[in-house]
C-alpha cells in the first residue's frame, strides 16, 4: 500500500499545527514521526489513518494499482493509541466478533492465535470493563497487528 500526503496541513482555531507536508509512505518500510510535545505527531497519524480530516491538502491511498476511497480505508489501516476506547460493555469474545465484522483477519491467522499472542486466551468471557490497562493495551496491539 502507498499512502500519499499532498501539501497536508492541520489548523486548530487560528493556529497551524503543521502545514505543507508532502510525503509518500510505503507499506513495509519503516517510518519515524518525531518532534516535541504538541508538534502534531498524533494528529498527523490520526489524519493518515482516517480518524481526522486535514484542514488543507489531501491524503490518498493506493493498493497495488487500485485507489482506495478514504471512507473505506478503515478496512486496511489500524490506529492503536493508549487513549483509543474499547466497548467495555462487551466480553472479549463479543468484542473480537464485532471487530472482525469490520476488519479482515490476516490470512493464516485465527482469533484464538491473536489472543494467545497477547496472553488473553483465558479471558474470552471476561468483560472489557474488568480488564487492566495493560490487558486493554495488549488487546489493541494484537488487533492492530
Amino acid at each position: 500500500m502507498t499512502i500519499s500526503l499532498d501539501d497536508l496541513g492541520k489548523k486548530f482555531i487560528n493556529q497551524w499545527l503543521f502545514k505543507g507536508i508532502s510525503l509518500h509512505i510505503h507499506t513495509g518500510r519503516p517510518l519515524a514521526v518525531t518532534g516535541p510535545n504538541g508538534s502534531g505527531k498524533s494528529t498527523l497519524l490520526k489524519i493518515i489513518s482516517g480518524w481526522m480530516l486535514p484542514s488543507s491538502g489531501l491524503v490518498t491511498y493506493q493498493l497495488d494499482t487500485r485507489k482506495i476511497p478514504s471512507d473505506h480505508i478503515y478496512r486496511y489501516i489500524d490506529y492503536v493509541a493508549p487513549y483509543t476506547e474499547l466497548v467495555e460493555e462487551l466480553s472479549l469474545s463479543e468484542f473480537i466478533d464485532f471487530h472482525f465484522t469490520h476488519k479482515t483477519i490476516q490470512p493464516g491467522l485465527t482469533t484464538g492465535e491473536i489472543l494467545k499472542h497477547v496472553y488473553l486466551e483465558k479471558d474470552r468471557d471476561k468483560y472489557l470493563k474488568y480488564f487492566s490497562s495493560g490487558m486493554k493495551q495488549r488487546l489493541k496491539l494484537g488487533l492492530g497487528f
